[in-house]
This record gives structure tokens, sequence and C-alpha cells, in this order.
């Protein structure tokens, strides 16, 4: 039998890439119907920005557990927050726990005010449509196995929503989701 709530986070987690897909596409047709129609000028042309300009330490000072509210935790059957500070990283530490027995995951929110995407050290790492502002990676993390989606915020810097557990697919779609959701309260 499916457990339809674990379901409903595996169905969350597919969701942003399609919507993203498809907004992706109509930007694309747009683009090249205004590039068609557009006069062609002299000179080179003025390059822009593949994201919004972000301050050095746009993630100094922000506290992990605020990027979601009680609402979005609720949503994913997530624990109190609880802060931490692991090196150089500031933590949020959640557990998973929908009732079951079998379904304990362990969730953290990490801000990382000086170590951006570049910096990710794992062996697979796949690159999933950008999610608001931010581009997004998702890997799996050699210490635990978990599952990790980081969110580049300009390139010095990064928040990491990760996911541990036993189905190392369900970390995966609730890291990503739970990355999704929380990604308009990152600056």
């Amino acid at each position: 039998m499916v457990d339809t709530r674990t379901e409903s986070i595996r169905t969350r987690a597919q969701r942003p890439r399609a919507r993203a897909f498809t907004a992706t596409g109509m930007s694309l047709a747009l683009l090249l119907t205004v590039a068609a129609c557009a006069p062609v000028a002299d000179g080179p042309p003025n390059p822009s920005p593949s994201q919004p300009t972000v301050e050095p330490d746009a993630l100094v000072g922000i506290d992990p557990c605020e990027l979601a509210d009680e609402e979005t935790l609720a949503t994913y059957y997530l624990s109190e927050p609880e802060q931490a500070v692991v090196g150089e990283a500031q933590i949020c530490r959640l557990r998973f726990d929908d009732g079951s027995l079998d379904t304990d995951y362990d969730v953290t929110i990490e801000l990382f005010s000086t170590r951006g995407l570049d910096d990710i050290v794992a062996t697979e790492i796949t690159e999933r449509l950008p999610t608001g502002t931010h581009p997004m990676f998702e890997w799996t993390r050699e210490s635990d196995g978990g599952c990790v989606a980081s969110l580049g915020v300009g390139d010095d810097a990064r928040v990491d929503v990760a996911a541990a557990g036993a189905d190392l697919d369900f970390a995966c779609s609730l890291a990503l989701a739970f990355a999704v959701d929380i990604e308009p309260a990152i600056p």
C-alpha cells in the first residue's frame, strides 16, 4: 500500500521542475519572437548577469530555522527546528516523522556564507532547473548517504537542504521539494 503523504512529497518534488520547464519554454519562445522582430544595433551587446547581484555577505546574520514557516514545516511533517553551528555552517536541524515506524529522516537547512556551488565536493552532482532566482544542484553526501539540494546565493554562498534516511529516492524528493518551498525566503 502506498502512503499518500509520502507520495504527496514525491509529487511536490516533481512539480517545480515541470513548472520551470514550461516557464522556460514559454520564455524561450517569447525571446525568439522578440529577437526576430528587434532591429540590429551596431556595437557589442551589453552583458547582463545570469542571476541577480547578491551582496557578498548575503547569508550572514540569517537564522536558517526562519527560512521555513510553521505551515511549511507541518506540510512536510517536520519537527520543531533546532539551530546549531557546525564548522562554518549555520544549521537548522529538523526531523521528518509522518507517524509510521519506518519513515524517520533527518533534515537540515545549512547556510554557507563563504562556500558557493563551485565548492561542493561530491562525485555526482546533477544540475537542476533554476528555482526562482537561484541555481540548484542535487548531490549525495558521502558522510551519511543523504541527498542534498544546494541553492546558489551569488558566487560565494549557498543554502543546502539535506535529507537522510532509509530510502535515498524519498530523501531526494524530500530535499528537493523542501528546497523549492523555502527558496523565496533566501536573499
